[in-house]
């Protein structure tokens, strides 16, 4: 009876291990295990698509090495705030792919303690985020160009709201009228 149950919990983790690994390998965020010191202990699969770096390359290696240098004191700060107050944290920075470039994560550091809350290390769920930072700057450039086009043209400008209301107008529309923007 012993060695029936035995194989039975045997095979009941095997079946476990594997579909974890299956879930680990089709994943498309990046999720990483970083222990006490920030030193990688699990790199998911999906680092080598994203980040060009095989699992195995960057295992045992610090997690922050890569940040970009504008980026590093924040989300060190991120990190660190969640390992004293014990809470979970977020952050958005560049991390160094391994052509180079960079590219812009979004991640979720979710703090791992014992049961006497002893910090043991985090796991890190990050998302690719580079899209939609590229969309945000290309939406302040374009609000810019804008304004730059509405407050300096030689011809006088405004807006109004769906009230008729007039909310904004340039110098130059202001000279016409002959008022204020007030």
């Amino acid at each position: 009876r012993d060695i029936t149950a035995r194989k039975r919990a045997e095979e009941a983790l095997r079946e476990s291990e594997e579909r974890y690994r299956r879930i680990a390998e089709n994943m498309s965020d990046l999720v990483s295990d970083v222990d006490a010191e920030g030193f990688f202990r699990y790199i998911s699969p999906s680092h080598q698509r994203i980040l060009g770096y095989r699992p195995e390359d960057l295992l045992g290696t610090a997690a922050f090495d890569k940040l970009h240098p504008d980026n590093k004191d924040r989300a060190l700060s991120a990190y660190m705030q969640g390992v004293i107050t014990k809470t979970d944290s977020e952050a958005e920075y560049r991390y160094r792919h391994a052509d180079g470039h960079y590219v812009w994560l979004h991640s979720s550091i979710h703090i791992i303690l014992d049961g006497t809350g002893k910090y043991l290390g985090s796991i890190i769920n990050s998302s690719d985020v580079t899209d939609r930072k590229k969309t945000e700057t290309a939406l302040r450039e374009s609000e810019e160009k804008y304004r730059l086009i509405f407050e300096y043209s030689p011809m006088g400008h405004f807006y109004f709201d769906e009230k008729g209301v007039i909310v904004a107008c340039n110098d130059n529309f202001v000279k016409l009228i002959g008022s204020s923007k007030e």
